[in-house]
């Protein structure tokens, strides 16, 4: 800062103002402060430092005509610095969102204080990080503006997308749906008839649910197949939801779906697509039974149960349960129509599959997009698949054998295992496999075996793989189904995601009324952001640096190392105590 310097504007002149005062280390008070003029001094009343700039014959540039540089006072750097405002931090952490955009107000305080040698309360760094959001995709009530425009670009980028919105009687934003063409013509040509329909919660100022359907490609990898945003998780919603799904794929044959059965689905479900399979998600409806039955006396055999293939093994199972309480026995009857065992599981769906994870996944894959705007959250998670499928396209052009690699490397393992078994031979396609508890009979022209093992997920199952390896000149590869090749795994990503030009330059859809925000009540306090964990999740233990005990790898650490004055090592203890007692 000189004498002579010259600004833009008076609010140039006073962010250079602010930002020199924070880099000293003062404060200063504003004697004249308008769009004319502005004469500041510091803060302490014996300092002389003093500055006066006002404008120049153009009424705009901003110009510093007096300056008096001396400091006679020591520097501020308390909690709560009035230099460092809020809207000044949220200019700094515009860049720090741009790298990083799922850093939390924490770690920023705590970046800004390092580089600047503040000492800032957390709420106005809280406070900051929103106005950077918001100066990064604008106010959030302004977002469902673009939402024609949003509708209309998915369009063109991608012809043949399912691309709808619901608004209400007075026009406000309601529900958005999309499926793209890549993804839903991926799905028929490439995929296993399986998905799984969940919700979650999205953390943004007007809340809401994201509904979507998540599938699979043949190597177990996720398959993003449609997703909506609504106003909330109930029946009507995921019949809107579905309908949506059905314009996009049709009745595909022996499809099956995985839920949760929660808040109307199911009757949803009954309702668009009435002949697919309806799979109860065992995760959940164990959650549920072990609320009424707790303890590990039923948690052996009840997951035997549900990965039982066959109904002699499943009753066998439930026997135990029943031998254990009548009670836990009978809940189990009642649900003797849901989908929840290996052995009532259709086989044209080519999926063993009895929890929900992929969807559970999906949510997680893009956690981070769900506290921003409506055209930023449906455009980042669009893209967030574009990208996903062409990675997904390159690596099937690398594949040159018949099978995808998780069914490759499957393969190799069953035969591996082969030995304990004893083949004796009915037919050239037929045989019996003696095992060291039970004999399956092996069809290699249908490819059954009793076991259902084979039947259910499509992959040979260890009796098959014995048979089939006996006999000269057969390949296991060739008795693995279809929806394992790499030439399906190709078709799945066959079709390229549309990409799409940044909201600034969309064309605007001419429309006798402008798209609103939204009916919704924001609930008092600061919203969470994590999901509740159930009581019997398995927690992950963060890995920590035995340098400064952050959360990385010591051998990647450039941190001072962190003496602990207060606990020392657990051999010091012992000596310690040693030498106590001694």
């Amino acid at each position: 800062m000189e004498v002579g310097t010259q600004f833009s504007n008076v609010r140039e002149f006073r962010n250079a103002l602010r930002q020199h005062c924070i880099m000293n280390e003062f404060e200063v008070n504003y004697i004249k402060n308008d769009k004319f003029r502005v004469t500041a001094k510091c803060q302490k009343r014996d300092c002389p430092w003093r500055i006066h700039a006002s404008v120049t014959q153009d009424k705009v540039t901003f110009k510093v005509k007096n300056l008096m540089k001396e400091h006679t006072c020591t520097s501020i750097n308390k909690v709560g610095n009035e230099m460092a405002s809020s809207g000044w931090l949220a200019s700094k952490i515009v860049s720090i969102l741009h790298k990083t955009p799922e850093l939390g107000a924490s770690k920023m305080k705590m970046e800004i204080e390092q580089k600047y040698n503040l000492s800032l309360p957390y709420g106005r760094v809280l406070a900051a990080r929103g106005k950077a959001v918001e100066l990064i995709h604008g106010k959030a009530s302004d977002s469902f503006r673009l939402v024609p425009e949003l509708q209309q670009q998915l369009m063109q980028s991608n012809p043949g997308s399912i691309v709808k919105y619901l608004l209400d009687v007075d026009h406000s934003f309601m529900r958005f749906f999309v499926c793209l063409y890549a993804c839903s013509q991926g799905f028929i040509s490439g995929c296993r008839p399986f998905f799984g329909l969940d919700g979650c919660h999205l953390k943004g100022r007007y809340k809401g649910i994201l509904l979507s359907a998540t599938s699979l490609d043949g190597n177990g990898n996720l398959f993003p197949l449609a997703f909506a945003v609504v106003e909330s998780e109930s029946g009507e919603t995921w019949k809107w939801f579905l309908e949506g799904l059905h314009e996009a794929i049709g009745m595909v044959e022996g499809l099956a779906l995985m839920s949760d059965r929660d808040k109307g689905l199911e009757a949803a479900v009954l309702i668009v697509f009435p002949m697919a399979e309806h799979r109860t998600c065992v995760r959940h409806l164990y959650k549920n039974f072990k609320k009424k039955h707790p303890g590990e006396l039923f948690e052996k055999p009840f997951w035997l149960c549900a990965n039982s293939l066959n109904l002699v093994a499943f009753e066998s199972h439930m026997m135990e349960i029943k031998m254990a309480s009548a009670s836990a026995a009978a809940y189990l009857d009642a649900i003797k129509d849901q989908v929840w065992s290996r052995h009532q599981i259709w086989t044209a769906a080519m999926s063993h599959y009895l929890t929900n994870n992929i969807s559970e996944s999906f949510n997680a894959w893009i956690n981070k997009a769900r506290q921003i705007h409506i055209v930023e959250l449906v455009d980042t998670i669009r893209g967030m698949i574009m990208v996903r499928m062409n990675h997904r396209r390159c690596l099937g052009k690398k594949w040159k054998g018949k099978l995808v690699s998780k069914a490759f490397r499957y393969v190799q393992q069953i035969c591996k295992e082969k030995g304990s078994y004893i083949v004796r031979r009915s037919s050239d396609m037929r045989a019996e496999v003696v095992g060291p508890y039970y004999t399956c009979v092996v069809n290699l022209e249908d490819k059954t075996c009793s076991c259902r093992a084979w039947q259910v997920s499509g992959l040979s199952c260890e009796h098959a793989a014995t048979f089939i390896t006996s006999v000269r000149g057969l390949d296991i590869s060739d008795f693995v189904d279809d929806c394992y090749s790499v030439q399906k795994f190709r078709s799945a990503y066959a079709i390229p995601v549309g990409a799409m030009p940044g909201k600034e330059l969309w064309h605007r859809v001419k429309l006798p009324f402008v798209v609103g925000p939204p009916k919704t009540i924001r609930p008092r306090g600061r919203p969470k952001k994590k999901r509740i964990r159930d009581p019997n999740e398995k927690r992950k233990s963060r890995h920590k640096c035995t340098r400064c005990n952050q959360f990385h790898h010591k051998n990647t650490c450039k941190n001072p190392i962190v003496e602990s004055s207060s606990q020392g090592s657990a051999r010091e203890t012992r000596l310690t105590l040693t030498a106590i007692s001694n």
